[in-house]
Protein backbone atom coordinates (compact mmCIF):
# COMPACT_ATOMS: atom_id res chain seq x y z
CA UNK A 1 0.00 0.00 0.00
CA UNK A 2 0.74 3.72 -0.83
CA UNK A 3 3.48 4.78 2.30
CA UNK A 4 1.55 7.26 4.86
CA UNK A 5 2.75 10.81 4.89
CA UNK A 6 1.04 12.05 7.82
CA UNK A 7 -0.82 10.67 11.00
CA UNK A 8 -3.30 8.15 9.59
CA UNK A 9 -6.90 8.99 10.97
CA UNK A 10 -9.37 6.04 12.35
CA UNK A 11 -11.43 6.26 9.17
CA UNK A 12 -7.95 5.96 7.31
CA UNK A 13 -6.61 2.63 9.31
CA UNK A 14 -9.66 1.07 8.99
CA UNK A 15 -10.12 1.87 5.33
CA UNK A 16 -6.43 0.31 5.06
CA UNK A 17 -8.18 -2.46 6.78
CA UNK A 18 -10.70 -3.47 4.73
CA UNK A 19 -8.54 -2.88 1.30
CA UNK A 20 -6.12 -5.88 3.24
CA UNK A 21 -8.97 -7.95 3.66
CA UNK A 22 -10.43 -7.13 -0.08
CA UNK A 23 -7.16 -7.97 -1.49
CA UNK A 24 -6.91 -10.64 0.00
CA UNK A 25 -10.40 -12.23 -0.49
CA UNK A 26 -9.86 -11.22 -4.65
CA UNK A 27 -6.61 -12.47 -5.49
CA UNK A 28 -5.51 -15.84 -3.63
CA UNK A 29 -1.86 -15.09 -5.37
CA UNK A 30 -1.55 -11.80 -3.56
CA UNK A 31 0.49 -10.78 -0.38
CA UNK A 32 -2.27 -10.98 1.95
CA UNK A 33 -3.40 -13.69 0.57
CA UNK A 34 -0.43 -15.12 1.17
CA UNK A 35 0.19 -13.86 4.57
CA UNK A 36 -3.14 -15.32 5.54
CA UNK A 37 -4.56 -11.73 6.62
CA UNK A 38 -7.20 -11.88 9.04
CA UNK A 39 -9.48 -9.53 11.14
CA UNK A 40 -10.81 -10.94 13.98
CA UNK A 41 -13.55 -8.75 16.01
CA UNK A 42 -12.60 -7.83 19.53
CA UNK A 43 -15.25 -5.60 20.73
CA UNK A 44 -16.06 -2.26 20.73
CA UNK A 45 -14.72 1.74 22.03
CA UNK A 46 -16.49 3.60 24.68
CA UNK A 47 -18.20 5.44 22.08
CA UNK A 48 -18.99 1.92 20.29
CA UNK A 49 -16.23 1.73 17.54
CA UNK A 50 -15.35 -1.70 16.39
CA UNK A 51 -11.97 -2.70 17.18
CA UNK A 52 -10.03 -5.51 15.49
CA UNK A 53 -7.03 -7.78 15.69
CA UNK A 54 -5.49 -7.89 12.23
CA UNK A 55 -3.36 -11.20 11.90
CA UNK A 56 -0.76 -11.99 9.10
CA UNK A 57 2.39 -14.36 9.14
CA UNK A 58 3.00 -17.79 9.97
CA UNK A 59 5.49 -18.82 12.26
CA UNK A 60 5.76 -21.33 15.59
CA UNK A 61 5.62 -17.95 18.06
CA UNK A 62 3.02 -15.17 17.89
CA UNK A 63 3.82 -11.06 18.75
CA UNK A 64 0.70 -8.94 19.60
CA UNK A 65 1.53 -5.34 18.84
CA UNK A 66 -0.59 -2.01 19.53
CA UNK A 67 -1.23 1.21 18.96
CA UNK A 68 -1.92 4.04 20.43
CA UNK A 69 -2.23 3.18 23.89
CA UNK A 70 -1.97 6.85 24.71
CA UNK A 71 -4.36 8.67 22.06
CA UNK A 72 -1.92 11.84 21.63
CA UNK A 73 0.77 9.56 20.65
CA UNK A 74 -0.15 8.15 16.89
CA UNK A 75 3.43 7.30 15.65
CA UNK A 76 2.69 3.88 16.28
CA UNK A 77 -0.28 3.63 14.63
CA UNK A 78 1.90 4.65 11.35
CA UNK A 79 4.38 2.39 12.01
CA UNK A 80 1.86 -0.81 12.42
CA UNK A 81 0.84 0.22 8.85
CA UNK A 82 4.58 0.34 7.66
CA UNK A 83 4.98 -3.04 9.51
CA UNK A 84 2.49 -4.70 7.95
CA UNK A 85 3.71 -3.44 4.40
CA UNK A 86 7.30 -4.80 5.53
CA UNK A 87 5.35 -8.37 6.44
CA UNK A 88 3.66 -8.85 3.71
CA UNK A 89 7.08 -9.28 1.57
CA UNK A 90 7.06 -13.21 2.83
CA UNK A 91 8.03 -15.42 5.34
CA UNK A 92 11.90 -14.11 5.69
CA UNK A 93 10.51 -11.02 7.43
CA UNK A 94 7.89 -12.85 9.68
CA UNK A 95 11.01 -13.57 12.21
CA UNK A 96 9.65 -16.75 12.59
CA UNK A 97 5.94 -15.20 14.20
CA UNK A 98 2.31 -15.14 13.64
CA UNK A 99 1.57 -11.17 13.80
CA UNK A 100 -1.17 -9.99 15.22
CA UNK A 101 -2.18 -5.93 15.24
CA UNK A 102 -4.67 -3.52 16.99
CA UNK A 103 -3.97 -0.82 14.99
CA UNK A 104 -5.45 2.18 17.44
CA UNK A 105 -6.48 0.09 20.98
CA UNK A 106 -8.55 3.96 22.54
CA UNK A 107 -9.63 4.70 18.26
CA UNK A 108 -12.05 7.37 20.79
CA UNK A 109 -9.29 9.11 22.30
CA UNK A 110 -7.37 8.58 18.48
CA UNK A 111 -10.63 10.75 17.52
CA UNK A 112 -10.30 13.20 19.95
CA UNK A 113 -6.84 14.33 18.58
CA UNK A 114 -7.53 14.26 14.76
CA UNK A 115 -7.37 18.27 14.81
CA UNK A 116 -3.85 18.15 15.01
CA UNK A 117 -2.95 14.66 12.80
CA UNK A 118 -2.94 16.36 9.74
CA UNK A 119 -0.79 19.92 11.02
CA UNK A 120 2.67 21.01 10.50
CA UNK A 121 2.91 19.69 13.70
CA UNK A 122 3.80 23.20 15.74
CA UNK A 123 3.43 22.15 19.24
CA UNK A 124 0.07 25.36 18.79
CA UNK A 125 -1.19 22.41 16.69
CA UNK A 126 -0.34 20.05 18.84
CA UNK A 127 -2.00 21.66 21.68
CA UNK A 128 -5.31 23.12 20.59
CA UNK A 129 -6.70 19.32 19.30
CA UNK A 130 -4.76 17.67 22.41
CA UNK A 131 -6.68 14.99 24.80
CA UNK A 132 -5.02 12.62 26.95
CA UNK A 133 -7.70 10.41 28.93
CA UNK A 134 -7.15 10.28 32.87
CA UNK A 135 -4.70 7.54 33.75
CA UNK A 136 -6.89 4.77 34.88
CA UNK A 137 -9.04 5.67 32.06
CA UNK A 138 -5.97 4.39 29.90
CA UNK A 139 -6.30 0.89 27.90
CA UNK A 140 -2.76 0.62 28.74
CA UNK A 141 -3.17 1.03 32.66
CA UNK A 142 -6.14 -0.65 33.32
CA UNK A 143 -5.60 -3.96 33.78
CA UNK A 144 -6.77 -6.45 37.10
CA UNK A 145 -4.22 -5.13 39.72
CA UNK A 146 -3.87 -6.68 43.07
CA UNK A 147 -1.52 -4.96 45.27
CA UNK A 148 -2.11 -6.08 48.85
CA UNK A 149 -4.88 -3.93 50.24
CA UNK A 150 -5.11 -2.11 46.77
CA UNK A 151 -7.01 -3.52 43.79
CA UNK A 152 -7.75 -2.65 40.67
CA UNK A 153 -11.13 -3.76 38.71
CA UNK A 154 -11.95 -1.38 36.47
CA UNK A 155 -11.12 -2.15 32.72
CA UNK A 156 -12.03 0.38 30.31
CA UNK A 157 -13.97 -1.05 27.42
CA UNK A 158 -10.79 -0.78 25.05
CA UNK A 159 -8.50 -2.84 27.86
CA UNK A 160 -10.79 -5.31 27.51
CA UNK A 161 -10.55 -5.83 24.05
CA UNK A 162 -6.20 -5.41 24.61
CA UNK A 163 -7.21 -8.14 27.28
CA UNK A 164 -8.95 -10.60 24.76
CA UNK A 165 -6.36 -9.90 21.89
CA UNK A 166 -3.65 -11.38 24.65
CA UNK A 167 -5.98 -14.57 25.41
CA UNK A 168 -6.37 -15.09 21.52
CA UNK A 169 -2.93 -14.76 20.71
CA UNK A 170 -1.00 -15.83 23.84
CA UNK A 171 2.49 -13.89 22.85
CA UNK A 172 5.67 -14.43 23.03
CA UNK A 173 6.22 -10.68 22.07
CA UNK A 174 4.03 -7.50 22.85
CA UNK A 175 4.81 -4.43 21.75
CA UNK A 176 2.87 -1.22 22.89
CA UNK A 177 3.94 1.88 20.79
CA UNK A 178 4.49 4.94 22.77
CA UNK A 179 5.88 8.26 21.19
CA UNK A 180 7.04 10.82 23.53
CA UNK A 181 6.68 14.82 23.28
CA UNK A 182 10.67 15.30 23.29
CA UNK A 183 13.78 14.34 25.13
CA UNK A 184 15.27 11.54 22.56
CA UNK A 185 14.34 8.46 22.29
CA UNK A 186 14.31 5.29 24.60
CA UNK A 187 13.30 1.71 25.01
CA UNK A 188 11.52 -0.36 27.92
CA UNK A 189 12.14 -4.21 27.92
CA UNK A 190 10.93 -7.22 30.31
CA UNK A 191 14.08 -8.22 30.86
CA UNK A 192 17.85 -8.37 29.63
CA UNK A 193 18.14 -10.58 26.54
CA UNK A 194 21.46 -11.05 25.23
CA UNK A 195 22.75 -8.63 22.98
CA UNK A 196 19.37 -6.81 22.22
CA UNK A 197 19.89 -3.99 25.04
CA UNK A 198 23.09 -2.78 22.92
CA UNK A 199 21.26 -3.43 19.52
CA UNK A 200 18.61 -1.08 20.69
CA UNK A 201 20.88 1.56 22.19
CA UNK A 202 22.60 2.06 19.14
CA UNK A 203 19.40 2.58 17.17
CA UNK A 204 18.39 6.36 17.93
CA UNK A 205 22.01 7.78 16.96
CA UNK A 206 21.65 5.55 13.75
CA UNK A 207 18.54 7.36 12.82
CA UNK A 208 19.63 10.77 13.29
CA UNK A 209 17.82 11.09 16.69
CA UNK A 210 19.28 11.67 20.71
CA UNK A 211 19.11 8.57 22.85
CA UNK A 212 17.03 10.01 26.59
CA UNK A 213 19.51 8.31 29.40
CA UNK A 214 16.80 9.56 32.30
CA UNK A 215 13.67 7.18 30.73
CA UNK A 216 10.50 7.96 32.45
CA UNK A 217 11.71 10.74 35.30
CA UNK A 218 9.50 9.94 37.85
CA UNK A 219 10.05 5.63 38.28
CA UNK A 220 12.31 3.68 39.23
CA UNK A 221 13.69 1.53 36.24
CA UNK A 222 16.65 -0.84 35.96
CA UNK A 223 18.82 0.26 33.21
CA UNK A 224 19.81 -2.75 31.10
CA UNK A 225 22.02 -0.31 28.59
CA UNK A 226 21.85 3.43 28.16
CA UNK A 227 18.42 4.30 26.97
CA UNK A 228 17.08 0.84 27.48
CA UNK A 229 15.24 0.28 30.86
CA UNK A 230 13.30 -2.01 32.77
CA UNK A 231 9.35 -1.87 33.38
CA UNK A 232 8.46 -0.03 36.33
CA UNK A 233 7.12 -2.40 38.99
CA UNK A 234 3.47 -1.50 39.37
CA UNK A 235 2.75 -3.39 42.39
CA UNK A 236 5.34 -1.69 44.33
CA UNK A 237 4.01 1.96 42.88
CA UNK A 238 -0.17 0.89 44.15
CA UNK A 239 1.22 -0.61 47.12
CA UNK A 240 3.28 2.78 47.83
CA UNK A 241 -0.25 5.00 47.11
CA UNK A 242 -0.55 7.86 45.59
CA UNK A 243 -1.22 5.24 42.05
CA UNK A 244 -4.54 5.56 40.80
CA UNK A 245 -4.40 2.79 37.71
CA UNK A 246 -4.11 -0.58 37.33
CA UNK A 247 -1.81 -2.76 36.02
CA UNK A 248 0.64 -2.10 32.75
CA UNK A 249 0.18 -4.38 30.07
CA UNK A 250 4.04 -5.73 30.19
CA UNK A 251 2.96 -7.27 33.67
CA UNK A 252 -0.33 -8.32 32.83
CA UNK A 253 0.84 -10.31 29.73
CA UNK A 254 4.09 -11.23 31.55
CA UNK A 255 2.01 -12.67 34.14
CA UNK A 256 -0.67 -14.56 33.01
CA UNK A 257 1.09 -16.00 29.23
CA UNK A 258 5.02 -15.36 30.01
CA UNK A 259 4.67 -12.50 27.34
CA UNK A 260 8.26 -10.55 26.69
CA UNK A 261 7.32 -7.03 26.46
CA UNK A 262 8.77 -3.50 24.36
CA UNK A 263 8.13 -0.27 24.39
CA UNK A 264 9.66 1.95 21.69
CA UNK A 265 9.46 5.54 22.57
CA UNK A 266 10.14 8.04 20.21
CA UNK A 267 10.37 11.91 20.35
CA UNK A 268 7.91 13.82 18.24
CA UNK A 269 9.78 16.93 18.41
CA UNK A 270 13.79 17.16 18.49
CA UNK A 271 15.86 19.94 20.23
CA UNK A 272 18.95 20.08 19.01
CA UNK A 273 20.80 21.50 22.28
CA UNK A 274 20.46 17.47 23.56
CA UNK A 275 23.20 17.32 21.09
CA UNK A 276 25.62 19.26 23.00
CA UNK A 277 26.32 17.66 26.30
CA UNK A 278 30.00 19.73 26.40
CA UNK A 279 28.90 23.48 26.82
CA UNK A 280 27.38 24.77 30.68
CA UNK A 281 24.57 26.86 30.39
CA UNK A 282 25.37 28.70 32.83
CA UNK A 283 21.94 28.23 34.32
CA UNK A 284 22.02 25.32 37.26
CA UNK A 285 19.57 22.65 38.11
CA UNK A 286 18.04 24.81 40.71
CA UNK A 287 17.30 27.62 38.06
CA UNK A 288 15.61 25.80 36.33
CA UNK A 289 13.47 23.63 39.37
CA UNK A 290 12.73 27.24 40.31
CA UNK A 291 11.57 28.16 36.75
CA UNK A 292 9.75 24.64 36.85
CA UNK A 293 8.01 26.18 40.39
CA UNK A 294 6.62 29.14 38.47
CA UNK A 295 4.96 27.74 35.49
CA UNK A 296 3.02 25.32 37.80
CA UNK A 297 2.25 28.40 39.65
CA UNK A 298 0.98 30.30 36.37
CA UNK A 299 -0.70 27.05 35.66
CA UNK A 300 -2.87 26.59 38.52
CA UNK A 301 -3.89 30.43 38.63
CA UNK A 302 -4.93 30.33 35.25
CA UNK A 303 -7.17 27.24 36.00
CA UNK A 304 -8.00 28.30 39.50
CA UNK A 305 -11.37 30.98 38.39
CA UNK A 306 -12.89 28.56 36.25
CA UNK A 307 -15.25 25.91 36.50
CA UNK A 308 -14.54 23.38 34.61
CA UNK A 309 -17.25 20.87 35.10
CA UNK A 310 -19.69 23.63 34.15
CA UNK A 311 -17.77 24.24 31.13
CA UNK A 312 -18.47 20.29 30.30
CA UNK A 313 -22.18 20.18 31.22
CA UNK A 314 -22.36 22.87 28.33
CA UNK A 315 -20.83 21.23 26.07
CA UNK A 316 -22.46 21.04 22.69
CA UNK A 317 -22.53 17.18 20.71
CA UNK A 318 -20.17 15.08 22.81
CA UNK A 319 -21.52 14.87 26.65
CA UNK A 320 -19.56 12.13 26.79
CA UNK A 321 -16.29 13.31 25.16
CA UNK A 322 -16.55 16.43 26.95
CA UNK A 323 -16.77 14.06 30.38
CA UNK A 324 -13.78 11.99 29.49
CA UNK A 325 -11.73 15.89 29.02
CA UNK A 326 -12.97 16.83 32.22
CA UNK A 327 -11.64 14.19 34.14
CA UNK A 328 -8.15 14.68 32.12
CA UNK A 329 -8.28 17.79 33.13
CA UNK A 330 -8.88 17.81 36.78
CA UNK A 331 -6.41 14.83 36.91
CA UNK A 332 -3.71 17.03 34.76
CA UNK A 333 -4.49 20.10 37.25
CA UNK A 334 -4.16 17.81 40.46
CA UNK A 335 -0.55 17.25 39.24
CA UNK A 336 0.66 20.78 39.49
CA UNK A 337 0.90 21.18 43.18
CA UNK A 338 3.24 17.81 43.35
CA UNK A 339 4.92 19.60 40.16
CA UNK A 340 5.63 22.89 42.43
CA UNK A 341 6.71 20.42 44.88
CA UNK A 342 8.69 18.47 43.43
CA UNK A 343 10.37 21.62 41.91
CA UNK A 344 11.34 23.14 45.59
CA UNK A 345 12.97 19.99 46.13
CA UNK A 346 15.09 20.28 43.69
CA UNK A 347 16.02 23.39 44.27
CA UNK A 348 17.11 22.54 47.53
CA UNK A 349 18.77 19.57 47.64
CA UNK A 350 22.86 19.61 47.73
CA UNK A 351 24.89 19.80 44.52
CA UNK A 352 22.02 21.90 42.81
CA UNK A 353 23.81 25.30 41.95
CA UNK A 354 26.03 23.01 39.23
CA UNK A 355 25.97 24.46 35.94
CA UNK A 356 23.87 22.38 33.39
CA UNK A 357 25.37 21.92 29.94
CA UNK A 358 22.45 22.50 27.10
CA UNK A 359 22.03 19.02 26.93
CA UNK A 360 20.64 19.05 30.52
CA UNK A 361 18.92 21.93 30.35
CA UNK A 362 16.77 21.06 27.20
CA UNK A 363 15.82 17.68 28.40
CA UNK A 364 14.76 19.14 31.63
CA UNK A 365 12.50 22.47 30.52
CA UNK A 366 11.01 20.09 28.00
CA UNK A 367 9.34 17.67 30.16
CA UNK A 368 8.48 20.65 32.29
CA UNK A 369 7.09 22.52 29.83
CA UNK A 370 5.05 20.24 28.57
CA UNK A 371 3.41 19.06 31.62
CA UNK A 372 2.02 22.41 32.83
CA UNK A 373 0.54 23.32 29.05
CA UNK A 374 -1.83 19.95 29.25
CA UNK A 375 -4.08 21.07 31.59
CA UNK A 376 -4.12 24.72 29.81
CA UNK A 377 -4.92 22.97 26.69
CA UNK A 378 -7.64 21.06 27.80
CA UNK A 379 -9.54 23.91 30.08
CA UNK A 380 -9.30 25.71 26.19
CA UNK A 381 -10.48 22.47 24.73
CA UNK A 382 -13.69 22.48 27.14
CA UNK A 383 -14.22 26.40 26.92
CA UNK A 384 -14.12 25.69 23.16
CA UNK A 385 -17.12 23.02 23.26
CA UNK A 386 -19.60 24.99 24.19
CA UNK A 387 -19.64 27.12 21.60
CA UNK A 388 -19.41 24.35 19.21
CA UNK A 389 -22.15 24.42 16.20
CA UNK A 390 -21.92 28.42 16.40
CA UNK A 391 -23.87 28.37 19.50
CA UNK A 392 -23.35 31.05 22.21
CA UNK A 393 -20.40 30.05 24.22
CA UNK A 394 -21.20 28.73 27.86
CA UNK A 395 -21.29 31.29 30.56
CA UNK A 396 -17.70 32.13 31.69
CA UNK A 397 -16.29 30.10 28.66
CA UNK A 398 -14.93 33.14 27.04
CA UNK A 399 -12.77 33.93 30.21
CA UNK A 400 -11.48 30.36 30.69
CA UNK A 401 -10.49 30.19 27.24
CA UNK A 402 -9.01 33.92 27.56
CA UNK A 403 -7.08 32.85 30.58
CA UNK A 404 -6.41 29.31 29.12
CA UNK A 405 -4.85 30.25 25.96
CA UNK A 406 -2.47 33.27 27.77
CA UNK A 407 -0.96 30.80 29.78
CA UNK A 408 -0.33 27.95 27.16
CA UNK A 409 1.01 30.93 24.69
CA UNK A 410 3.78 31.73 27.53
CA UNK A 411 4.94 28.22 27.51
CA UNK A 412 4.35 27.75 23.21
CA UNK A 413 7.00 31.21 23.18
CA UNK A 414 9.58 29.38 24.54
CA UNK A 415 9.63 25.89 22.05
CA UNK A 416 10.22 28.00 19.05
CA UNK A 417 13.64 25.80 18.93
CA UNK A 418 11.61 23.06 18.96
CA UNK A 419 11.25 20.92 15.12
CA UNK A 420 9.34 18.12 14.31
CA UNK A 421 10.98 14.98 13.17
CA UNK A 422 9.84 13.43 9.93
CA UNK A 423 7.25 10.93 10.45
CA UNK A 424 9.33 8.38 8.05
CA UNK A 425 12.50 8.34 10.74
CA UNK A 426 10.29 7.87 13.70
CA UNK A 427 8.09 5.22 11.77
CA UNK A 428 11.53 3.63 10.97
CA UNK A 429 12.64 3.14 14.00
CA UNK A 430 10.11 1.85 15.91
CA UNK A 431 9.87 -0.91 12.92
CA UNK A 432 13.69 -1.37 13.47
CA UNK A 433 12.98 -1.76 17.33
CA UNK A 434 10.04 -4.56 16.92
CA UNK A 435 11.95 -6.61 14.13
CA UNK A 436 15.17 -6.53 16.13
CA UNK A 437 13.51 -7.68 19.27
CA UNK A 438 11.76 -10.37 17.27
CA UNK A 439 14.94 -11.71 15.65
CA UNK A 440 15.99 -11.46 19.66
CA UNK A 441 13.77 -13.77 20.61
CA UNK A 442 13.71 -16.33 17.80
CA UNK A 443 17.24 -16.72 18.51
CA UNK A 444 16.91 -17.30 21.93
CA UNK A 445 14.09 -19.98 21.55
Amino acid sequence: MAALGAFPTLAELDARTQALVRQAAADPASAAAAARVEVTPLGRSRSGHPISLVSLGDGPRSALVVGAPHPNEPVGCAAIEALIDRLLAGPAAWCGHRWHFIKAIDADGLRLNEGWLKSQRAPADYFRAFFRPAFARQPEYSFPLAAGARTFDAPTAENLCWQRALELTRPQLQVSLHNADVGGAFYLVSRDLPGLAAALAAQPAAAGLTLNTVGEPFEEMPAFAPGVFGFPDTVAMAAAGGYSGGDSSARFAATRYGTFSLVCEVPMWDDPRLRDAETPLGRSERDIAEETGRWAADALSALAPHDAGALAAAARGGAADAAEVLAALEEERGKLPAVAAAATRLAARPGAGRALSNAEAALREGLARFAVARPLALLARLARAGGAGGAAPAPGADAALADAEAALAARLAEMGGLAPVPLEVLVSLQVDAVLTTARALADGA
